[in-house]
């Protein structure tokens, strides 16, 4: 990965996005999901497995795009862990103890 060049990179994204969408227009294989269905959305676990995993990648090359994309990334993580945290309920540790 690291000897890729910033044309590689953006042939393959560019070809990736191609095959997806000549897969929807010309009816592509997608006998392993139903019509319609969307996908379910990543697990808050892999989605920062995931931003991990991009941080490592650009963390220790000075190229200013990579400092934008771990910037990206930074305030990606923080968006989703105060939109997880929003979604949490107060409890009480007597909620989970039944009287006997």
């Amino acid at each position: 990965m690291e000897q890729s060049t910033d044309k590689e990179i953006y042939q393959a994204v560019m070809a990736t996005w191609k095959e997806r969408e000549g897969g929807d227009i010309s009816g592509g294989d997608d006998d392993d999901q139903e019509e319609g269905a969307p996908e379910p959305y990543p697990t808050y676990c892999k989605i920062f497995q995931a931003v991990s995993t991009l941080v490592q990648c650009v963390e220790h090359d000075g190229d200013p795009v990579s400092r934008k994309l771990e910037d990206v990334l930074a305030s990606f993580a923080h968006q989703t862990r105060s939109k997880r945290s929003g979604a949490l309920k107060t409890t009480h540790i007597t909620d989970h103890f039944q009287r006997t």
